[in-house]
């Protein structure tokens, strides 16, 4: 051999541990594969990368498939090595070469490239055959012409994995098994069973107990009890729970769950390994009976309220002190009696429909009425009577709260009386605002004519300061002319509105014809969101629409105005929103803004009488709302005004 191709047979196998120096000494030019030099690149190139690989690796060269392989691969071969070095692959593995021989014919022949997971192999070593199990590839190696003349081969045994997985599924099974038995007892228990992990998922829960919290099983296996029932959270079954959790404690006590409407006894037992046992009946039978006494005698207790119980055919057979002090008899003189005796004689067929009712299982809630004391005096009262029930659901008779309700009754009429009277003073204050605006209007008319008419036969013959009086005077009685007008239309505004349907889109439209002329004039986009029909007096209403929008057209600075009317609904009202770019209200000034009479500008520098918002404000409120503005200086306004969606 010469030096050059002895360099490159130790380039070409340096680094390959074991393996490295049995081919760097091994005689390759007495062996079929020949000389390293003559070997294809191929061959030389996948060699390198076998022998410098940690994972285990063989290569199958030539058409008999000799083996050569890597330091990783050593441990398969066991006491197969070093004869297998070189030789067939037939040879070293004959007792798996009905499995493995066809897979690697098939890929000299065919050029595919195979992959098997967990393979069993029947391996026979040092005269005993085993059963391993391995995950190998076999990927075609190409000469220089494209042949497929060898198979590379990456290989790892999985005997181990495979092995425990298959102890961990007989594990599973016979876990399995054990569980079936206990499922099998826990279903034959009359009580509910329920365990918990320690993170309170559901691991076992018998049909007793699914049925109690109805829920399938299969539905609750698995889930964290608390998000299941979150509301049990607050009772005390969460409490206990926890402590026995916590304190590794067994716990018994009685919880009662109130979306059932049920009581259960509990028993609590921590789990070794963490979590708990859980054994519970329900006791709803044993506790309503309990609980039906306690009513019973919880009705007799002192309260501020006549509290009083009697059987179906009207027959007292209870009477707290509050009753003996609305109605002046003593416990001994009416317990046993008919409750008849508190009706007034024209009220002697309400007993019979109470009881009536009652018989239904029905409540009669804050029923006001009128009952007669001992002494015949009568008292206005309010009563809630309940049926009473057994624990099974039989009604055997009824509790009745009366209060006393004399005291708000003649509040009431009062209330009544005086409210008539101001609605009496309030039409005759309107009828003589009307009147006062009429009969002052003549004069002021006369006054502003008279003054016209001296101006026009003076002409030429009235210095500038006669002049200019005479215009102040004129322009005086237009401002008070229009003050009276307009305090006219605010009386109006206080009439009561005619309610009817109100087609808001008409009313608008109405409202934007009536402007058009100032619309145009400065060049306003007037939009509006889909409006709804109402409950309300469409003329006013549009009085609202109207002021609001002329006011934005008014207070507009130098830029087009532009003007967005929209309408949203809660629960109670309509919300109506006109948003404008204009100049803006100072904060401070909002309080004054629907006034009667408040002007927050000049007379030169913007028109009007500063009543308009209060008439706005006036007839928002005979329609169950309020009106409200936001507004910042600069930055434009939105004035907001509801309207009750029950207002009739």
């Amino acid at each position: 051999m010469s030096t050059q191709a002895a360099f490159a047979e130790h380039v070409l196998f340096s680094g390959g541990g074991t393996m490295g120096a049995l081919m760097r000494a091994y005689d390759w030019a007495a062996s079929p594969l020949g000389p390293v030099n003559d070997w294809p690149q191929s061959l030389r190139t996948i060699v390198s990368l076998c022998l410098t690989s940690r994972f285990p690796t063989v290569i199958f060269w030539g058409p008999e498939l000799r083996m050569l392989y890597n330091d990783a691969y050593l441990p398969m071969l066991a006491d197969k090595h070093p004869a297998s070095f070189g030789r067939p692959a037939r040879e070293v593995w004959p007792e798996i070469w009905s499995i493995v021989g066809p897979m690697l014919e098939g890929v000299l022949t065919t050029g595919e490239a195979t992959w098997s997971d967990d393979l069993l192999l029947p391996i026979r070593h040092e005269g005993v055959t085993r059963a391993y199990y391995f995950t190998f590839s076999y990927s075609p190696i190409r000469d220089e012409t494209g042949k497929v003349s060898g198979v590379f081969c990456p290989v790892t045994e999985t005997t181990e994995r495979v092995q425990r997985a298959r102890r961990e599924q007989t594990l599973r099974r016979e876990a399995e098994v054990a569980r079936d038995q206990v499922t099998s007892i826990l279903e034959s228990m009359s009580d509910s069973f329920v365990a918990f992990d320690p993170q309170w998922r559901i691991t076992a829960i018998n049909a007793s107990a699914a049925a109690a919290m109805r829920q399938r099983q299969n539905d609750l296996l698995g889930k964290v009890y608390w998000d299941v029932f979150p509301l049990a959270r607050e009772t005390n079954l969460a409490r206990e729970f926890h402590r026995a959790m916590t304190d590794h404690v067994a716990v018994v006590f009685e919880s009662y769950y109130p979306p059932w409407e049920r009581w259960y006894e509990v028993h609590v037992y921590p789990a070794a390994e963490g979590g708990l046992s859980v054994f519970f009946r329900d006791i709803t039978d044993r506790k309503q009976a309990e609980e039906a006494q306690l009513r019973l005698a919880a009705i007799v207790e002192s309260s501020e309220d006549a509290i009083i119980s009697k059987s179906l055919d009207g027959v007292v057979m209870s009477w707290n002190a509050a009753a003996e002090r609305l109605f002046g008899y003593h416990a001994e003189e009416i317990i046993g009696h008919s409750i008849r005796r508190l009706l007034p004689a024209d009220r002697s067929d309400e007993e019979d429909l109470i009881l009536a009712r009652l018989r239904r299982g029905e409540r009669v809630e804050h029923f006001e009425t009128v009952r007669r004391t001992k002494d015949g005096q009568l008292v206005d009262v309010s009563v809630t009577i309940s049926p009473l029930r057994y624990a099974h659901g039989t009604i055997i008779g009824a509790s009745k709260i009366a209060r006393d309700i004399t005291a708000r009754k003649k509040i009431e009429a009062t209330l009544a009386r005086q409210a008539a009277e101001l609605q009496r003073v309030n039409e005759e204050l309107q009828q003589f605002a009307y009147i006062v605006s009429h009969d002052l209007n003549e004069p002021l008319r006369t006054m502003r004519n008279y003054v016209q008419l001296l101006a026009r036969r003076s002409t030429g013959n009235l210095d500038g300061e006669a002049v200019e009086y005479m215009a102040f005077v004129t322009d005086a009685a237009e401002r008070m002319q229009q003050m009276l007008s307009d305090l006219l239309a605010y009386t109006r505004a206080g009439q009561t509105p005619e309610i009817q349907s109100a087609d808001c889109e008409t009313v608008l439209a109405s409202v934007l014809n009536a402007l058009q002329a100032r619309i145009t004039a400065c060049g306003a986009v007037i939009t509006h969101d889909p409006l709804p029909t109402i409950r309300g007096d469409a003329t006013r209403l549009g009085q609202v629409l109207q002021n609001l929008i002329d006011n934005a057209l008014k207070f507009c600075q130098a830029k087009p105005p532009r003007i967005h009317i929209t309408a949203t609904k809660d629960k109670y009202h309509w919300q109506f929103s006109v948003r404008d770019n204009g100049i803006g209200i100072d904060p401070q000034q909002i309080t004054r803004l629907f006034q009667v009479f408040q002007r927050l500008h000049t007379r030169s520098e913007y028109t009007g009488s500063g009543i308009g918002l209060a008439i706005c404000k006036r007839i928002v409120e005979q329609h169950g709302g309020r009106i409200w503005v936001e507004s910042q200086p600069g930055a434009g306004s939105i004035f907001h005004f509801t309207i009750s969606e029950g207002h009739r």
